[in-house]
């Protein structure tokens, strides 16, 4: 009787060790996500158009894990963004799409740019005389032609003929 009663407080003593400490929440639910990841983690994206975004879901191991669901919410710039991960954009600027599953969230930035109709130079022609230099102007315009202000918009100059001038700068 003795070995019977020692064999069943272990029995019970293993069983009770595999209840609990789980990392499951309140409800008895285990989490299966760890981390939402968007990669890239910036989107570059002409004002608009449309773009999906997808994270990926990954386990406490780093491996991906598909199934739970996601919820998309958008703040700045003109964004929105349905529950597909679809980023509609309406203005230039920056602004921010984080995805929820399972209680995690990922962010990604959306820089939103404006689209570029025309480039105007000014002067449009001009006659130089040998070792002379001159300065020209760059205007980036829409397609309503009103001027765009870009920030971190690089304009790269090349010549169809450089063999009898160059660019400095």
């Amino acid at each position: 009787m003795r070995a019977f009663s020692l064999m069943a407080l272990l029995v019970s003593g293993v069983v009770l060790a595999g209840c609990g400490g789980d990392g499951g929440d309140s409800t008895g639910q285990r989490s299966l996500v760890a981390q939402v990841v968007f990669d890239p983690d910036t989107i570059v994206i002409e004002v608009g158009r449309d773009v999906a975004v997808r994270p990926a879901l990954l386990n406490d191991r780093g491996a991906g894990i598909s199934g739970p669901a996601i919820t998309y919410t958008a703040s700045g710039a003109g964004l929105t963004v349905d529950q597909l991960g679809v980023v509609r954009t309406s203005t230039v600027g920056y602004g921010t799409v984080t995805a929820t599953a399972d209680g995690r969230s990922g962010t990604v930035v959306i820089q939103v740019i404006p689209v570029v109709s025309q480039i105007r130079i000014r002067p449009s022609t001009l006659t130089l005389d040998v070792n002379e230099s001159a300065s020209f102007i760059v205007e980036l315009l829409d397609s309503q032609f009103r001027q765009i202000s870009a920030p971190g918009m690089r304009v790269t100059w090349t010549l169809a003929t450089p063999t009898i001038a160059n660019i400095i700068g």
